[in-house]
């Protein structure tokens, strides 16, 4: 198809045709082409902004500061746990000396046990 006279062939047959029309759908394709562009790169840069000015509770940073919140509080849980056993183990063994020194001994070390991994933690 010429773009200039509109004839598809040197015999001269349009097909309905004509330049103007193709030149029209070549721009229409191209200006589609521009405008579908320009949307994109709108799109990705609100995307953009949205994420600066929305907190992002799934980047792994966030997910971890979570996790070790969790797991801060569980050991604090454990470690008041632990020092009411202790301090019930000491009392029975001053009151009727159920409980041997070895086994006072070893409830004492989960004290140290546990403390030490929550100093750990709270680097």
């Amino acid at each position: 198809i010429s773009l200039v006279t509109g004839q598809t062939g040197p015999s001269g047959n349009d097909q309905n045709s004509t330049g103007a029309d193709s030149v029209d759908n070549s721009r229409h394709h191209n200006l589609s082409l521009q405008t579908s562009a320009s949307s994109t790169s709108a799109n990705y840069n609100a995307m953009t902004d949205n994420r600066l000015y929305q907190p992002n509770d799934k980047s792994p940073l966030q997910i971890f500061v979570r996790a070790k919140k969790k797991i801060n509080d569980i050991y604090g849980e454990i470690e008041e746990y632990v020092l009411e056993t202790t301090t019930f183990i000491n009392a029975l063994h001053a009151d009727a000396e159920i409980v041997d020194k070895a086994e006072r001994e070893l409830f004492e070390s989960y004290v140290h046990k546990v403390a030490a991994i929550r100093e750990v933690l709270q680097r």
